[in-house]
Parts: C-alpha cells; structure tokens; sequence
C-alpha cells in the first residue's frame, strides 16, 4: 500500500505545462497491483527465510560451553575453584560469578545461565580437554544403582544423576561425547534405562529434563575422576 500510495502522490505532484493540454506524467509502474503483489510475495519469502534461521541459532547451553571451554584455556584455576566447590553453596556462587565475570571470552555484555548449567558446562569442557581425567573414567567398574531419597530442586537432580554416573560411567562419558539436542543425545540417555530406573527413589515420577541431567552427570563424572593433586 505504501508504494502505491507513492505512486498516485507523485502523479498529483507532477509538474504541468504552459498549454491548453496538460502535460502527460511517464507511465509509472509503482502502483500496478501485479509488481505490489510480488513484491509482498518477496517480503514473505524473506520472512519465512529469517524465521527458519531463528530456528537455527546456537542453544543457549552451547553458547556457555564454549565459554567454558575458553575459560579452561585461559583461565584454568577459576574453572577449577568452580569444581571444587560444594552446589547451592555461597563459595559454588562466588566462584561461579568470578567465572561469568571473565570477559576474554565472550564480546556479550553478559551470559546468562543457571548455576548448573555453568557449572556443568565447566565439569564437560574439563573432560573432553583431559584425556587422562577420561581413560579414569573409562577404567570405572560400574556400581550398583541405590535409590536416591526424594528430593526437591537441584539437590535431587544432582544426587540422581550422581547414582546415574557411578552405575553406568560407560554410558554416562558416552553421553557427553553426543551433540547438543541431538538425536544421539536422547538416545544416549535412553539406553541408560537401567540406571536411572535403577536410581529412581521409589514410587516417584521425573520427567527427565536431559540438559540438567547431563550437566549434573557431567559434574559427577568430573569429580569422579579426580585424583590426589589434579
């Protein structure tokens, strides 16, 4: 509307002539229905084009992973502060705070996050660049599932996906070697069927959220491979 519009304007601005006859105004082609028709056809396209690559932006998770992963590259201590630290604890805040206030590793003005997702995308980034910390893992004998009390909150989370990662470390370190909102990720965590039935305290019901589950595994896992001066 707005080029046809534009059109009939100019046309009533058009200068006239001396004589009896006025001037004849060029034939315009901005106000003709077909090319208005085509060029909101085009504007459609081109909408329906931003509106698939919105669907394509990097997850969040993935945005603090590679943080992460940077932060273990130039700044490895306050990674390791972070782990060492006990969850929904003041020192896990403060320490996790020190790490989002490291700005060599991001142009955003802020990330934003869950501690758990922080802390577990610190914990996977450390596994994946210490191939010792994962042959530890992979030597891990499983161990059998006890059920976890019923819990609220992260505290829950955390000691289910705790028993997850002592009852299948196999499964658990293949987790982490899945992309992001993959189907292998869910695969991956279907074919721990075992151990999170095997972990479930009794008579409860979890709706398996698989990015929490696989941050706190992640954060077991971890822990799990620690040893004596790491």
């Amino acid at each position: 509307m707005i080029t046809l519009a534009f059109a009939l304007l100019a046309a009533a601005q058009a200068p006239q002539g001396n004589g009896s006859a006025p001037s004849v105004t060029p034939p315009s082609s901005m106000g003709r229905w077909d090319e208005h028709r085509e060029l909101r056809e085009k504007m459609d396209r081109q909408d329906k084009t931003r509106s698939a690559a919105a669907q394509q932006l990097v997850p969040q998770q993935q945005v603090i992973n590679d943080f992460a992963a940077c932060i273990w590259r130039q700044s490895p201590d306050r990674a390791r502060a972070a782990l060492g630290t006990a969850i929904d604890t003041p020192a896990e805040r403060d320490a996790l705070l020190s790490v989002a206030a490291f700005d060599a590793c991001s142009d955003a003005p802020f990330i934003s996050g869950q501690s758990g997702e922080f802390r577990g995308a610190l914990a996977e980034s450390g596994l994946h660049a210490d191939q010792g910390r994962k042959a530890r893992l992979s030597a891990l004998a499983p161990v059998p599932a006890i059920r976890v009390p019923v819990a609220k909150g992260r505290s829950f989370v955390a000691s289910f996906s705790g028993c997850i990662a002592s009852a299948d470390p196999a499964g658990s370190l293949a987790l982490l070697g899945t992309a992001l909102g993959s189907r292998e990720e869910v695969a991956a965590i279907r074919a721990m069927g075992t151990a999170l039935s095997g972990c479930m305290p009794e008579g409860a019901k979890y709706g398996v959220d698989v990015r929490d589950v696989r941050n706190h595994i992640a954060d077991a896992l971890y822990r799990m491979s620690e040893v004596s001066g790491a």
